[in-house]
């Protein structure tokens, strides 16, 4: 079973992900609304690809901590008060977002 991410036309294929697996699910006719809960065939990602242009997807646990920020409030300006993203941040906020 896949919930849908967005209100979808049927036919149409999208990327899914069951535990590491990544897969194509394809929506049932009549289509589907964002939310619903629909049965889809595991179909491969690179079916019917050419071996050149298959994709190779690995998921990789990094091993952060998890139970503690990866760096301390004042990391920011190990760089400097002066680095770029932390001009923009304080002058510019919304260039910043974009980065």
């Amino acid at each position: 079973n896949v919930v849908a991410p967005e209100t979808l036309p049927a036919g149409f294929a999208f990327e899914a992900r069951l535990g590491d697996h990544v897969f194509m699910a394809t929506v049932p006719e009549g289509g589907v609304a964002k939310g619903e809960v629909f049965a889809s065939v595991i179909n491969d990602i690179d079916e019917g690809a050419d071996k050149a242009s298959v994709r190779v997807r690995t998921l990789l646990d990094m091993g952060g901590s998890k139970n503690r920020w990866r760096d301390e409030l004042l990391d920011c300006f190990t760089e400097g008060f002066f680095h770029p993203l932390i001009c923009n941040s304080i002058f510019c906020p919304q260039i910043a977002l974009t980065q």
